[in-house]
């Protein structure tokens, strides 16, 4: 869908993410600042989450249930959307094709849904609503009709920010009318730009 789609794996303020396939309950319940309970559901069923979608459903509360009690409780919505930026299944230190949902079009939303068009015109509609662009790829969970089905069909291969950006310069000579392409692809970091491409195409 796009060749220039690779993220640190990091949360949005650059800090480390907790990989759940390797955490320990005590690690999940102090690095997520969640209750012990649903650190433990989380542990108890690692092994059958295959990304962060799978840590929802249908049936989930949407606020923590503060009378429900037990050793084991599954996660609420609200919960999810505060730490999902914060948690992986990843190993690499970079992630690769994920898809902005912010840019996206139809045609790359219809891709990645299965096919459902539908989920990708109700996604486009809501981002039409926002003034600014989503910061949590979970905020799409909450309007309907796109809701937590909408929100997994998804999941695993979106994003909300991108700091690759592929530059395109030509010049033309007004003379002869040569022109002459230069192309790049540019990664922003905390210390200026990093070139991970460069492309003087000459004279056309």
């Amino acid at each position: 869908l796009t060749p220039y789609s690779f993220l640190p794996n990091t949360a949005w303020d650059g800090g480390e993410r907790v990989n759940l396939k390797e955490a320990n309950v005590n690690a999940l319940t102090n690095r997520l600042e969640i209750p012990r309970k649903y650190a433990q559901w989380m542990f108890d069923n690692k092994d059958r989450f295959k990304h962060v979608g799978d840590l929802v459903t249908r049936n989930s509360p949407l606020t923590p249930e503060r009378a429900q009690n037990g050793r084991s409780v599954p996660i609420d919505i609200e919960t999810f959307q505060r730490i999902v930026d914060n948690i992986t299944f990843e190993e690499e230190e970079t992630i690769w094709g994920l898809v902005n949902i912010n840019t996206a079009s139809k045609e790359v939303l219809t891709v990645l849904a299965g096919g459902d068009d539908q989920l990708a015109d109700d996604v486009i509609a809501y981002r039409s609503q926002n003034t600014l662009p989503l910061t949590n790829i979970a905020d799409i969970i909450n309007p309907d009709p796109i809701g937590v089905e909408g929100f997994k069909k998804l999941a695993q291969s979106i994003a909300v920010r991108f700091n690759i950006y592929l530059a395109k310069s030509v010049a033309k000579s007004k003379r002869t009318g040569a022109q002459f392409a230069i192309e790049a692809l540019l990664e922003r970091t905390v210390d200026g730009a990093k070139i991970h491409y460069w492309d003087e195409g000459g004279q056309k």
